[in-house]
């Protein structure tokens, strides 16, 4: 949650709760977890690329070489990407009640799946080292909801 101050869209503040909040969402898009390779990921790329054959087999063969390149073609694709890294989806937000008034607070759903490894914690860390000040409540609500788990 973020909260700022409300007021009427005819005089409109240079940053309403909504903007603070959509700011934060495209920090969390745009910065997503490093990409990493699990065991059980190395050996199921191990057994599907012995099926194709040439560079793809031999580059998953040699994944500590390759482990960079195989990553950036892996990740461009969602299915695949989640298995390298725990994702973020953001699907439910919601700000203000009323279209001419400027919200007092605004709130946004971040689905978080977890790879191996990750935790709620290290999560909530990563989602408050991307915040700025304005974000304190929202990262406070965040970790006191992940209290719960």
């Amino acid at each position: 949650m973020v909260r700022g101050k409300g007021g009427h869209s005819s005089t409109p503040l240079k940053h309403s709760a909504l903007g603070l909040i959509a700011e934060l969402i495209t920090r969390i898009e745009a910065n997503p977890l490093p990409a990493r390779f699990m065991p059980t990921v190395v050996k199921l790329l191990q057994t599907e690329s012995a099926e194709s054959g040439g560079f793809t087999q031999f580059a998953v063969k040699h994944i500590g070489l390759f482990g960079g390149i195989v990553k950036r073609i892996l990740t461009k694709t969602p299915e695949l990407n989640a298995l390298l890294r725990t994702t973020f989806a953001v699907t439910m937000a919601h700000a203000g009640d009323t279209a001419n008034v400027l919200p007092q607070s605004a709130t946004v759903n971040v689905n978080v799946r977890l790879l191996t490894g990750d935790t709620t914690e290290s999560v909530a860390r990563y989602f408050k080292s991307l915040a700025i000040e304005s974000y304190a409540e929202m990262v406070s609500f965040f970790e006191t909801f992940l209290a719960g788990f």
